[in-house]
């Protein structure tokens, strides 16, 4: 079925907003997450502390990413724009073809 290039259009617009606001809630969390290494990084000796600070960090950083994949997807065919990785702001989606730009 082919779509009108308003349809497209509106595709590639709503890509964008789920990219923009994916990056809003997930990098914060992420931000978080790396801090939060650093910080059990230059703790002391107390080997426990650095254990529990590293271990929430990690759990800050998988929740700011589980939250970003979850929400950067394509419109079209609901999956995450990936190759052999994640495409960041991909023109078409690897998937589908439909246009994302």
């Amino acid at each position: 079925m082919k779509q009108s290039p308003q349809a497209r259009m509106g595709l590639a617009e709503s890509f964008q907003k789920r990219r923009r606001i994916a990056a809003w809630f997930a990098l914060p969390w992420i931000a978080v997450g790396l801090t939060g290494f650093l910080f059990a990084a230059f703790l002391g000796e107390e080997h426990t502390a650095r254990e529990v600070v590293f271990l929430a960090a990690f759990a800050i950083t998988v929740i700011g990413a589980l939250v970003g994949v979850r929400l950067y997807r394509c419109p079209a065919c609901d999956k995450v724009p990936s190759e052999d990785g994640i495409l960041l702001n991909p023109k078409t989606c690897p998937w589908c073809g439909v246009r994302l730009k």
